[in-house]
């Protein structure tokens, strides 16, 4: 279940023919414009799939900035969406930023899904009860979301960037999941 959102988290490279999108997330061919002076080049490619445009300088990824988060779902709400894509946009910057908007996010996706908001260790046993595999809610226990040593929604906290990047990979499995439900 795991395994296609971690398929999305491989890193652009820019000498390839074809390459992960750093904007969609998607394997797709690339169009590329290089410019090179004084052993310096700069390379700019458009994805075939979603048009956007990528910037590389000396082999590294400047445009947008290299991040390495899966892309958000499909079937994500618009306001978790925000939050999700805040968060990945400053996820190499303060990986505890966006450890507590992700928790938001998914407090957000819990009350979307039809949680009362209240508690959210309580709207994510409503989901258990509505086929949120229990998995996932142990999953949200130890990168403390919910249980005993929970940061709430939107505080910061002391989290390693492992521990964001597995909060990305959460709220899409929680989206994908409850939403084929629905």
């Amino acid at each position: 279940m795991l395994r296609k959102y971690l398929m999305k988290t491989i890193t652009p490279e820019n000498h390839l023919e074809s390459l992960v999108c750093p904007h969609c997330g998607e394997y797709s061919s690339e169009t590329f414009w290089t410019k090179s002076a004084n052993d310096k080049t700069v390379k700019v490619s458009k994805c075939d799939k979603c048009s956007e445009i990528s910037i590389w300088y000396c082999d590294s990824l400047m445009h947008p900035s290299e991040n390495h988060t899966p892309a958000p779902s499909l079937g994500m709400p618009d306001e978790v969406k925000k939050d999700y894509e805040e968060a990945a946009s400053i996820f190499p910057q303060s990986p505890r930023s966006a450890a507590a908007l992700l928790r938001l996010a998914i407090q957000k996706l819990c009350c979307e899904l039809g949680g009362k908001g209240e508690d959210i260790e309580k709207d994510i046993q409503f989901l258990v009860k509505n086929g949120l595999p229990t998995i996932v809610e142990q999953s949200l226990e130890v990168v403390r979301v919910i249980g005993s040593k929970s940061v709430r929604p939107g505080q910061i906290d002391t989290d390693n960037p492992i521990v964001t990047g597995c909060l990305f990979t959460l709220v899409n499995v929680i989206t994908d999941h409850m939403t084929e439900k629905h």
